[in-house]
C-alpha cells in the first residue's frame, strides 16, 4: 500500500500485490490473456484513487510508480468499471490495454479486465510522460 500525503492529510492511496496467475484471472479467462500475464510475476492492482481536489496533478501516477517499484512486476492488471471515464483516462495514459469484459459473479456488473506489460526499467518517471492534461511528468 502506498498513500500520498498534502500538508499531513491523505490525499491518494493504492494498493496492490503478487499474485498468481489463476487466481487473479478466474478460470474463465486465465487462458485468454497473454502467456506472458500467466507466466511472469502479475501484480494485481485493487485499489488507485486521488480525492478530487488532488487530481490531475500526477498524484495517481507517482501512486503507480511506487506499487510498480515496490511488487516489481512484468505484467499489472486491474479491473474498471467501464463508466469510470476518470480512471480509464489515467489507465489509458499508464499503458494498460483492455484485456476483456470480466465479472466476479454471474449476473453481477461487467468490469474492464485492463492489463500492463511493465517495461523493463520498472517504474521509471519517463515511461510516463503524459501524466498531466497537456503533458509532462511530474514524477
Amino acid at each position: 500500500m502506498v498513500v500520498a500525503y498534502a500538508g499531513g492529510t491523505a490525499v491518494g492511496f493504492g494498493y496492490a500485490f503478487p499474485c498468481d496467475a489463476a487466481y487473479w484471472f478466474g478460470a474463465g479467462l486465465v487462458d485468454q490473456v497473454p502467456e506472458g500475464a500467466r507466466t511472469e510475476r502479475l501484480m494485481g492492482l485493487c485499489e488507485l484513487t486521488v480525492r478530487p481536489p488532488w487530481q490531475s496533478q500526477g498524484i495517481g501516477t507517482r501512486l503507480h510508480v511506487a506499487l510498480l517499484k515496490a511488487v516489481n512486476p512484468r505484467w499489472s492488471s486491474l479491473l474498471a468499471l467501464p463508466s469510470n471515464h476518470r480512471g480509464q483516462d489515467l489507465y489509458a495514459r499508464l499503458g494498460y490495454q483492455y484485456a476483456g469484459p470480466y465479472r466476479n459473479e454471474p449476473g453481477g456488473p461487467e468490469f474492464d479486465l485492463l492489463l500492463l506489460r511493465v517495461p523493463a526499467e520498472n517504474a521509471s518517471c519517463d515511461q510516463y510522460p503524459g501524466d498531466r492534461p497537456g503533458g509532462g511528468s511530474r514524477c
